[in-house]
Formats: structure tokens, C-alpha cells, sequence
């Protein structure tokens, strides 16, 4: 009866699975491997753009790549129809990056366009997108995952940066996945992952006003007539001077002074011993001191959105990379509106990738053990020969 109810419990999710799939939609999934793709992505003509390559990187798998170092490149691809977010209970964006190695300053961002926001043949670093997402990757290490939305006509940045500490210990592919859902909630995941847990877009992001503010002090108040004033009683006790130095009253005139040719003689001074340091009076209770209490009040600047995730309708995607050294590849693109989908997706191509770098660095290895192994033997081969040339060189010295 247990292994009945098994059978049927995995039929019953595999069958929901299926359901699932069925209703997601991809809204662009893209490769690079069709010859074709550079026809539907769109560079960008700003001035100084690089040039871009799909490359074979991991067997007959391309990636987008761009050649030239110091040179940003912009692709645009339109969507076949705009992207309705308020009809959509996730919005999924999933990318890979393969960095290169010693990076000086690398990025890779992804920016989704609302509808009729974007030009292709003109967009640039300043092109306000709807959603912004992807990493920076410099000085040895990753430095930030960017992500930023454009609402009402500015930009919002999280309130918080997304670190993702990961050294250069050789070219690896790293998976990357923005999950923004209807309830004004986001999840970042870094190779599946979480980065990000699930949390408000209205407390990380500053997308709204406070809504409330501090109170202002009135009018009438006077910050000098603070809680604690200076004593008008306190005074220095009789002990007590202002002068720093007095004159020494045991000095005597020397009996060769020479007032004609050294002036008048005075007597030197010397150091005060009643003299104190910065004498203030103490401090006591102000007696008008009326103690102001800020409350919050109401900020009328602020009106509660519960649609923050409705940044759409969305028509495009564009994808801005380069830095220094050139050589970053960007691959398996997936814009969709269902998690599950994107990790099916990615659990497929990403293993695969981790695969094939994990034999590619065991072959590496290996070679490089071949490698020192010969070297070894040469070494040896050449200690042996000079151990042997001495001796017959000794044997004809004893001749």
C-alpha cells in the first residue's frame, strides 16, 4: 500500500508539473547558437560600441562575447508581443556568465524596456529601463549584482547592495536568476541559489516617500535654551587667575646689565602656579527649558502602491556588457513568467556546463601533471649526466 502511495504521490506532482509547463510562458529564450541572432538583436549605433562574437564555448554551445577591451557593447532584442506584468504572478529573468580571469572591470547587465521607451539603434548607459539586473565583477573579485527599477520617472536603487564575494580561481560559467512576484516580493539566485530570500520590494527598494516625517519644532523654539545651561553663580575661587605667567619676583637685575645698550631690564616670567586650564562653570538644570517631544505626523507626499512589480508592459530586453579584459560570455538567456520553468531550464544547461568545466579542469590537471613529470625526468636526466661527467673528470685527474 506505502510503495502504492508513492507511485501515486509522483505521478500526482509529475502530472502537476506537466500542467504547469504547459501554462508557462517564455517570453524570449536565446542561445546565440542560430547564425541568425545578430538579424533579431539590435546594436546599439552610440558612439564607441564593441565589437560582438558567439564564440563555441562549451562543445558546439556558443555565448555571446565581446572582443575588444575597454569598449561596451548594447544588444537589443524587441519581444513578439509586450509583456503584461499585472496579469502575471511571476516575472522570471535567468542568464549565465562565464568571466574571464583577472579581471580589471567587467559587467554584464540585463535591462528589460517598457513598452515604447526604447530605441534600439539608440540606446546607452542612460537609457531609463524598467528593471536592471546583472553583475560587476572587479579587482579580483565580484563586487555587486546590480539591480534597480525605474519608477515614476527615477531611478530606485536597493537600499542594500548584493555582494557575491567569488575569486577569479579560473574560468567558471555562474548562473544567475531576478524572480519578481505579483505581491511586490523579489528573490535573487546565484546557481540556483538563494542570494536574495524572498522580501518587499516597498523595504528594500526606496520606491516610496516615508510615511511619516518628524515633527518640526515650533516656531518660538530656541535651540540655545537647551536642558543644561552654565551656572551664573559659579564663579573661579580666590585661588584662581587669568594670567598664565607672572613676572619672578626673586629675579635681581644683573650688576653688568648695560641699560644703554639692552634697554630697560625686566624680570623674566615664569609659569603660574594659580593658573588653571580653561576654567568653566558647571553645568545645571535649566530652569525654562521646556523639553520638545517630536512625534510623527502623516507625510502627505506618500500614497501606498501595491503594484510595484507592475513596471510594464514590457516589450524588449537589452543586454549591456564589456570592461576589461574583453572576453566575458553571456548565454542561456530566458525571460519567462514561471520559476519552475526557469529551473528546469537551468538544472538542464547548467549541469551540463559544470560538466564539462569540471572534465575540462581534471584534463587541465592532468596535462599539467604530464607536463611536470617530464620536466622531473629532464631534471634528473641532467643531474645524473654532470654527476657522471665529474666523476670520469676525477678518474683522469687521479691518471
Amino acid at each position: 500500500n506505502m510503495r502504492k502511495l508513492t507511485a501515486q504521490t509522483f505521478v500526482a506532482f509529475a502530472a502537476l508539473a506537466i500542467v504547469h509547463t504547459c501554462q508557462a510562458e517564455i517570453f524570449l529564450e536565446e542561445h546565440f547558437n542560430d547564425p541568425s541572432w545578430f538579424d533579431q538583436w539590435k546594436q546599439s549605433e552610440h558612439k564607441d560600441q564593441g565589437q560582438l562574437v558567439t564564440p563555441n564555448i562549451h562543445g558546439e554551445a556558443r555565448g555571446l562575447m565581446p572582443v575588444e577591451d575597454g569598449k561596451l557593447s548594447i544588444v537589443t532584442k524587441k519581444l513578439e508581443r509586450p509583456i503584461i506584468s499585472r496579469d502575471r504572478s511571476q516575472l522570471v529573468l535567468q542568464f549565465t556568465a562565464l568571466f574571464p580571469e583577472h579581471a580589471t572591470c567587467v559587467e554584464a547587465v540585463f535591462k528589460i524596456g517598457k513598452d515604447g521607451a526604447v530605441d534600439p539603434e539608440n540606446v546607452n548607459p542612460k537609457t531609463p529601463f524598467a528593471i536592471t539586473f546583472g553583475p560587476r565583477m572587479c579587482r579580483e573579485v565580484v563586487g555587486q549584482l546590480k539591480l534597480q527599477f525605474s519608477y515614476k520617472n527615477r531611478t530606485v536603487t536597493r537600499n542594500e547592495r548584493i555582494p557575491l564575494d567569488i575569486p577569479f580561481s579560473g574560468a567558471k560559467t555562474h548562473l544567475y536568476t531576478l524572480i519578481i512576484h505579483s505581491d511586490d516580493t523579489y528573490e535573487v539566485l546565484f546557481d540556483n541559489q538563494q542570494a536574495v530570500f524572498r522580501q518587499s520590494l516597498g523595504s528594500d527598494f526606496n520606491f516610496l516617500p516615508p510615511q511619516t516625517l518628524e515633527r518640526p519644532k515650533p516656531e518660538w523654539w530656541d535651540e540655545r535654551h537647551g536642558e543644561f545651561i552654565d551656572d551664573p553663580e559659579d564663579k573661579p575661587g580666590p585661588e584662581w587667575t587669568e594670567e598664565e605667567e607672572i613676572l619672578d619676583k626673586t629675579a635681581v637685575k644683573p650688576e653688568d646689565w648695560d641699560t644703554e645698550a639692552n634697554g630697560e631690564w625686566v624680570a623674566p616670567k615664569l609659569k603660574n602656579p594659580k593658573w588653571i586650564k580653561n576654567w568653566k562653570p558647571k553645568r545645571i538644570k535649566n530652569p525654562d527649558f521646556l523639553e520638545f517631544r517630536s512625534l510623527p505626523v502623516e507625510n502627505p507626499e506618500y500614497v501606498f502602491d501595491d503594484k510595484l512589480h507592475d513596471l510594464g508592459p514590457y516589450n524588449s530586453l537589452s543586454i549591456q556588457v564589456g570592461g576589461t579584459p574583453a572576453g566575458i560570455v553571456l548565454d542561456n538567456v530566458l525571460l519567462t513568467d514561471s520559476r519552475t520553468e526557469a529551473k528546469m531550464k537551468s538544472t538542464e544547461v547548467y549541469s551540463r556546463i559544470k560538466h564539462l568545466e569540471h572534465e575540462k579542469v581534471t584534463q587541465d590537471a592532468h596535462a599539467s601533471s604530464l607536463v611536470f613529470e617530464e620536466l622531473q625526468k629532464e631534471k634528473e636526466a641532467a643531474m645524473k649526466a654532470a654527476m657522471e661527467a665529474q666523476q670520469n673528470a676525477d678518474v683522469k685527474e687521479d691518471l
